[in-house]
């Protein structure tokens, strides 16, 4: 159960970064009545998966939204990441993606709308296809044949120019 938060703090794309994740939690001065809200992708590329997945299960006041790296270890989806994902967390492995199985798709409350990588304007956020909301390729699929002039490049390539834009 979640409780009375002070703050919301949302992170993204952690990757498997647990020190980086400590170092920004100590900038923020993260509090324990603080709701930390991960949008997805704690898995995969960065050298402690497990440690990342544990502080997010393990502390109240957090949520997990499903990122398409989430879905690819519960969809048995391999490549390369996660076959080294799948080694870095060993015998934890398996109930790791069993955990992973019940994230939800997005989290809203009155303060916040969070999910991994899109949604589409007008339509309630339960009636949102799971691809689009985690960022699966058929959902960046979707988006670009719905949007075929709008957008023009790919996700990561919008993420990469959003994050450029804001620092």
């Amino acid at each position: 159960k979640i409780a009375r938060m002070r703050r919301t703090i949302v992170i993204g794309d952690i990757h498997g970064c647990f020190d980086e994740l400590l170092e920004l939690l100590d900038e923020v001065d993260i509090q324990p009545d603080d709701l930390l809200v991960s949008v997805g992708d704690l898995v995969d590329r960065g050298p402690v998966p497990g440690a990342v997945v544990r502080l997010f299960r393990e502390r109240l006041n957090s949520v997990v939204v499903m990122g398409n790296h989430e879905r690819k270890h519960v969809r048995e989806i391999f490549s390369y990441a996660q076959e080294i994902t799948r080694l870095q967390l060993g015998d934890r492995y398996a109930e790791t993606v069993e955990w992973m199985r019940a994230l939800p798709y997005y989290f809203e409350n009155e303060h916040v709308r969070v999910v991994h990588a899109a949604m589409l304007s007008g339509v309630p956020l339960s009636h949102q296809r799971e691809e689009i909301l985690c960022g699966s390729t058929r959902g960046e699929r979707e988006l670009t044949a719905l949007f075929p002039t709008a957008i023009g490049m790919s996700t990561t390539s919008m993420q990469s120019r959003w994050c450029s834009a804001i620092t």
